[in-house]
């Protein structure tokens, strides 16, 4: 009987001892061990177990999304802006769609070339065409805006240059300029600033800016009109202007007409 009691103690200590060594304590992972030299590869030892204290596991490394690249054929499939001859609407190409290679605007369209009052008079004498005058003034805020807006729009700039001598005049310039032999010059008051007599001999005797001046082909006064006008006002106007339109149409009912064609 006391031989089958200390049977049994020596078996639960056995055991007791085997989960010992192979249960890891709180804060401890189990690594398995490269086997030595001369040990058999089938089965997992107890030997072949050990703890690491105070190490966390490695965290999964995960790659970036895949981001595929596009295509030349998608590239070259965006739809371009297109300018209609004529100076009409604007299209969209693309490269399945044109008949003819896709060109540019050159430089020449891409500003408009203005001139001084003195080259634009000179040439309208050789060439006859109209000539268009912006009006403006270095401390004009809605003259800058016109400028960076309506100025740079394609339409206006490409109308501007085909059909038009643009002059872009400083109604504070200072020095002389002859016109129609008479002679023009900066004109100072006390109390105000000055202004070219040009500009008020061009605006009628009335002052504001911006402001836009037709003249035809002989060099006459069509019409001076004031104000910030957009890019889509300005072009019905050099319309109006440009295709002597205002000698036959009112300007409301070609407004209209031009609007509904557009």
């Amino acid at each position: 009987m006391c031989r089958l009691l200390l049977c049994g103690f020596w078996t639960l200590c056995s055991l007791n001892l085997l989960f010992a060594q192979t249960i890891p304590r709180e804060g401890q992972t189990l690594v398995p061990v490269r086997p030595l030299e001369g040990e058999s590869k089938g089965g997992v030892s107890t030997s072949l177990l050990q703890t690491t204290r105070g190490k966390n596991p490695p965290r999964p490394y995960h790659h970036p999304p895949h981001r595929p690249k596009r295509s030349d054929q998608e590239i070259m499939g965006r739809p371009t802006p297109e300018l209609r001859p004529g100076g009409g609407d604007v299209e969209l190409r693309t490269s399945e769609n044109s008949s003819t290679p896709y060109r540019p605007l050159r430089a020449s369209e891409q500003v408009v070339g203005w001139l001084s009052f003195e080259e634009a008079i000179n040439r309208a004498k050789a060439e006859k065409r109209k000539v268009f005058i912006h009006l403006y003034t270095t401390w004009c805020g809605w003259c800058k805006r016109m400028e960076e807006t309506t100025f740079s729009d394609p339409l206006v700039v490409r109308y501007l240059n085909e059909k038009f001598y643009p002059v872009k005049f400083d109604a504070e310039f200072t020095e002389e300029i002859t016109f129609k032999s008479k002679t023009y010059t900066m004109r100072r008051e006390s109390s105000r600033r000055g202004y070219h007599e040009l500009a008020l001999e061009l605006l009628n005797g009335r002052l504001g800016f911006p402001t836009m001046v037709f003249l035809d082909e002989n060099l006459d006064v069509i019409q001076a009109i004031s104000g910030y006008r957009d890019p889509d006002n300005l072009f019905v106007i050099l319309n109006y202007f440009g295709t002597d339109s205002h000698k036959t149409i009112p300007w409301e009912t070609y407004e209209q007409r031009f609007t509904r064609q557009r």
